[in-house]
């Protein structure tokens, strides 16, 4: 079962077990050992231990293990207070969403966004605001329910007043035997009172899902026009605009490199229906593999714009939109979708991408 379940038991916040030495069933000495060889071959991080004695021995008095051992784990593991760093902030924050999900409540989970949101789910088009996050909600919760939703929180980026969170997760709706695993990035304010909200998010699948129709429901997309800049933001908003134009360029005419060199040296990118790719011993190859797949389309028109950002000085947070009209083999199409990117800052002013996760929107077959 461990292969099924290893992201679950990642998001534990402790994992320990141990086993007798001398226990009579010599078989569970030499199981839990190869628990502990195949957890760490998953990379699940626990601690386990083999002590002298049995099964029963050395457990209990202040010599015993439950005193010496088991409540000093309790003591480094359990929260006996409100959370205090940023990621506890966040793994509470998305345990509150994870209720609502698996409640199926649409109302109390756009409760949880702020009113001006922007939510990106795989095959929908951007959500805004907390009326079309719910609509879009109730919609799905009258096709599927969710029976399990299991999010592992990889990394958590504190911008002051703005908290990033990267992740992966795994889900099972009612009408499926089978789990999909994804990736996902939310990103939360920081309200007055200290509690989070929801400010956007996005997620997608490790692979594309046999019904993109099932996830997809009509409504109207927000108005996509250029935003106004303040006049800090002014200098970021060009570098983004001119960066996008530079983006649909490198599409159009399928120069890897120029892609290529947007990316920090340990970014990671999420792209649509797939696994995230680390670092640019992945990114490339991945990147170039893409581009040749796509080697006998004709691009007619590519456009790539921003439909907000925020910048915090060090980092600029992106929510970038994207339209492919294409031609092959007789065949035509478009692709559309969106998603989150991360920008950082470097030494010496510019900014470079450090993450990005990428969807599709779901297109209506022309009829």
């Amino acid at each position: 079962m461990l292969p099924a379940y290893a992201d679950n038991l990642k998001s534990l916040r402790g994992f320990k077990f141990d086993w007798g030495r001398q226990d009579t069933l010599v078989d569970h000495v030499y199981g839990a050992q190869a628990f502990s060889n195949l957890l760490a071959e998953y990379g699940v991080p626990h601690e386990a231990e083999e002590h002298g004695g049995g099964f029963r021995d050395r457990h209990w008095g202040e010599q015993g293990r439950f005193y010496t051992d088991v409540l000093p784990f309790f003591a480094r593991h359990l929260l006996f207070g409100p959370p205090a760093t940023p990621t506890e902030r966040v793994n509470a924050a998305h345990g509150k969403l994870r209720e609502t999900i698996l409640a199926d409540d649409a109302d109390a989970r756009a409760a949880l966004y702020r009113a001006d949101a922007l939510s990106m789910p795989e095959y929908q088009p951007v959500l805004q605001g907390t009326r079309q996050i719910g609509a879009y909600h109730r919609a799905m919760r009258e096709r599927r329910q969710v029976t399990n939703y299991v999010p592992v929180a990889s990394e958590v980026f504190d911008l002051g007043n703005t908290l990033v969170e990267i992740g992966t997760f795994t889900i099972r709706w009612s009408d499926r035997i089978d789990e999909e695993r994804g990736k996902y990035a939310h990103v939360w304010a920081v309200e007055r009172d200290g509690s989070l909200r929801l400010k956007a998010d996005t997620w997608g699948y490790f692979r594309p899902l046999a019904d993109p129709a099932g996830f997809f429901t009509a409504i109207p997309e927000p108005s996509s026009s250029p935003i106004p800049l303040a006049a800090g933001d002014r200098s970021v908003g060009e570098f983004l605009r001119a960066h996008n134009d530079r983006d649909a360029e490198a599409v159009r005419t399928k120069d890897v490199e120029a892609k290529l060199v947007d990316y920090t040296d340990d970014a990671i990118f999420m792209p649509f229906a797939d696994t995230p790719k680390r670092g640019m011993a992945e990114i490339r190859p991945y990147l170039t593999a893409y581009t040749a797949a796509g080697s006998r389309a004709t691009f007619r028109d590519v456009r790539v714009w921003t439909l907000a950002f925020k910048n915090h000085g060090e980092w600029v947070i992106e929510y970038p939109k994207f339209r492919v009209d294409w031609t092959a083999g007789g065949q035509s199409g478009t692709v559309k979708g969106g998603g989150i990117r991360l920008w950082q800052r470097q030494a010496g002013g510019s900014l470079k991408l450090h993450r990005q996760i990428g969807t599709h929107d779901y297109v209506v077959p022309a009829r």
